[in-house]
């Protein structure tokens, strides 16, 4: 069966994008810039790397971020940070599939130390088929690698001000390496409430909206209806809590 996938989706029409500019929020402009340096990354590097998968683009970014609003039960009760903090999860949760050509180097000569796993135990298991080994190996430290990405990024693009109290990329790189991981992953490294400046938000929160609305995209399984904070955290727990070796 063939299913039908919006590619006709701009920034600038989502909801959660309009949200922020009816209520002129500073957080825009960041969005946008960190929107401009990744789209290359997602649109031309990761189809090197991942020559057959097709979902992780900057189309499955915007779609995702469509589909957090349709998860949202009340858009209006987050504050800015929360809504800002789930667009740029979006767009940066699979940009570690975009690996360098020195880090498919390390890879292939089993010496990339940012993971335990070796290539060449990856390609054996793969039937030496190295291309689709090289797929399995980022595939599972993918989300790690975004992390990794958010952390090396500049601290202009996580602050609102000159003021460190704004500094918000440590908490972001985790909502993206936590798309992968499961619910006691979430609850041990990300906590419940974080204050920045005059921001208050909720990191666990916003990581099971990031996970959710990337299985919506990736395998339509969900159905979707607006959640309550309730909800969506007793729906998150039980997906958290099985495999995620397809996403």
């Amino acid at each position: 069966m063939t299913t039908n996938i919006d590619q006709s989706l701009k920034l600038d029409d989502l909801v959660l994008i309009k949200h922020l500019k009816d209520r002129n929020s500073p957080f825009v402009a960041r969005i946008v810039d960190l929107f401009e340096i990744v789209k290359e990354q997602l649109n031309n590097r990761i189809p090197v790397v991942f020559p057959h998968y097709t979902l992780h683009n900057t189309d499955h970014s915007l779609r995702i971020i469509k589909y957090m609003a349709e998860l949202i039960d009340d858009v209006n009760r987050l504050d800015d940070l929360e809504v800002a903090l789930l667009i740029m999860s979006a767009l940066l949760h699979d940009i570690g599939m975009a690996v360098s050509d020195s880090d498919i180097k390390a890879i292939k000569n089993d010496s990339f130390s940012f993971s335990p796993i070796k290539f060449s135990v990856m390609r054996r298991m793969m039937q030496d088929d190295e291309q689709l080994a090289l797929q399995e190996y980022v595939r599972k430290i993918h989300s790690s690698l975004s992390s990794r990405y958010v952390l090396s990024l500049d601290k202009k693009y996580f602050m609102i001000s000159e003021l460190a109290a704004m500094d918000f990329q440590k908490e972001l790189a985790a909502i993206c390496e936590s798309h992968t991981m499961n619910y006691d992953w979430i609850k041990g490294n990300l906590r419940s409430k974080e204050v920045k400046g005059d921001n208050v938000f909720n990191p666990q929160y916003l990581a099971c909206i990031l996970r959710l609305a990337d299985i919506l995209d990736i395998d339509k399984l969900l159905p979707m209806k607006k959640l309550t904070k309730r909800k969506l955290f007793s729906m998150a727990r039980q997906i958290m809590h099985t495999s995620i070796g397809s996403f």
